[in-house]
């Protein structure tokens, strides 16, 4: 996994190497800004974008209006392990419109869900980063 590439994804002006800055980048809180790349990224509605991000639909809605504030420490992790997925998606089927239709099928490998619906865990998201590596 290129993490740089995820800090690329949203838009992110920090060097971002390793785990660790990872790390960083959550305890310090991404930008609001993050959230709607990642819509964007994703081919998603804020709408869809909320239970990912264990939030309410009315709060991604707010993220709307200051865009360089700070996302709170959860929900930046959130983004950052979405945007792991995607970026993993990316390496896997080599186009967005493919990753898209990917997330958005039903897979009998994760029970017949879609992987989107699955990352609203943890342990979903961690079962779509094992089934991607299994690919």
């Amino acid at each position: 996994m290129a993490i740089s590439v995820v800090a690329e994804m949203l838009g992110l002006k920090e060097k971002v190497r390793t785990p660790l800055d990872l790390v960083s980048l959550s305890e310090k809180g991404l930008p609001k800004k993050a959230v709607s790349r990642l819509v964007k990224l994703l081919s998603i509605n804020p709408g869809e974008i909320a239970p990912l991000l264990l939030v309410s639909r009315k709060t991604v809605e707010r993220y709307k209006g200051d865009l360089e504030t700070r996302l709170s420490r959860s929900v930046s992790e959130r983004v950052l392990r979405i945007a792991i997925v995607a970026e993993r998606c990316g390496e896997v089927f080599g186009e967005p419109k493919r990753t898209n239709e990917w997330l958005k099928s039903e897979n009998a490998a994760l029970g017949g869900r879609t992987p989107l619906a699955l990352m609203r865990s943890d342990f979903g998201i961690d079962m779509v980063l094992n089934e991607l590596g299994r690919i």
